[in-house]
C-alpha cells in the first residue's frame, strides 16, 4: 500500500495558515491513494475524482497564498517557485480527469503526492520559509 509521508516539523515554513492547509493536503493526497489501492470500482472513481478536486481546491488556496506572501516579501525566487506551482496544479487537473475515466496512473500519483509535493515542501519552500511569514502589513 502506498503511503504519503505524514506532516512532521520539518515541513513548517513557520506560517501557520499554510502549515495547517499543507497538512490538510497530504492527508488528502493519502485518501487518494487509499482510494485507488481499493480496486477500480466505478464508486470509487467518483470518490477519487472528489479527493483529486479537493487536493486541486487545497493545492490552488496554498499556492496563491503563498505566492502572495512571496510576492508581498520580494522573494528573488519567485517566478521559479510558480513554474513549480503551475506544473503541480496541471499534474493534479490531469490526474483528476483521469479518475473519471478509471485511467488513473497509480505511479502517477505517487509520484506526484509523495516525492513531488513533499520535495517541493522540503526544498523549495522551505528555501523560501522567510518570504512566507505573515508580513505585518499582510495579517
Amino acid at each position: 500500500m502506498a503511503t504519503i509521508t505524514n506532516w512532521s516539523a520539518d515541513l513548517s515554513v513557520g506560517n501557520y495558515k499554510i502549515d495547517e492547509q499543507r497538512k490538510e493536503l497530504l492527508e488528502s493526497g493519502q485518501r487518494a491513494l487509499d482510494l485507488i489501492d481499493h480496486g477500480n470500482q466505478i464508486l470509487d472513481s467518483w470518490m477519487l475524482y472528489d479527493v483529486c478536486d479537493k487536493i486541486l481546491q487545497l493545492a490552488l488556496q496554498i499556492f496563491a497564498e503563498e505566492e502572495n506572501l512571496l510576492t508581498w516579501n520580494r522573494c528573488p525566487s519567485l517566478a521559479a517557485h510558480q513554474e513549480q506551482h503551475n506544473s503541480c496544479l496541471k499534474a493534479i487537473a490531469m490526474i483528476r480527469a483521469n479518475a473519471t475515466k478509471q485511467q488513473t496512473d497509480k505511479q502517477s500519483m505517487i509520484t506526484l503526492l509523495s516525492e513531488y509535493l513533499r520535495n517541493h515542501m522540503l526544498v523549495t519552500d522551505l528555501n523560501c520559509k522567510e518570504y512566507m511569514k505573515v508580513n505585518l502589513g499582510n495579517a
